[in-house]
């Protein structure tokens, strides 16, 4: 995004660094992703965050430990962000997913789940 570029709502659906086993890898990026989606969003604005079931760590994800999850909403806290709602996953029209690197085999998305920041 450029430096003044400014939204009112931010779209991350089911980010990814790829590989097994890098949950620290994908905490990281979810942190580095709202510190710069601060800088972009206006005022009043909110990020859209879907992730896989029981990424999050919300109450509302499927369960795992906790050091399990990407720990979402610690994450936005780097970037002054909250939650404000946690709801199931719609595909918007249009919606392609691929795989890693645009490999033809689809991760899944059934029982997602899109986390509301504002």
């Amino acid at each position: 995004l450029g430096e003044g570029f400014r939204c009112d709502v931010i779209i991350f659906n089911f980010p990814h660094i790829g590989g097994k086993s890098k949950i620290q890898a994908n905490r990281e990026l979810l942190k580095n992703f709202f510190i710069c989606a601060s800088k972009h969003l206006l005022p009043g604005g909110r990020v859209l965050l879907s992730l896989c079931k029981g990424q999050g760590g919300t109450p509302v994800d499927h369960q795992r430990a906790w050091g399990d999850t990407w720990q979402a909403v610690p994450m936005a806290a780097h970037g002054g962000f909250i939650l404000t709602a946690v709801q199931p996953w719609k595909s918007p029209p249009g919606y392609l997913q691929s795989g890693y690197r645009s490999r033809a085999a689809e991760f899944r998305v059934a029982g997602g789940l899109t986390h509301v920041f504002i």
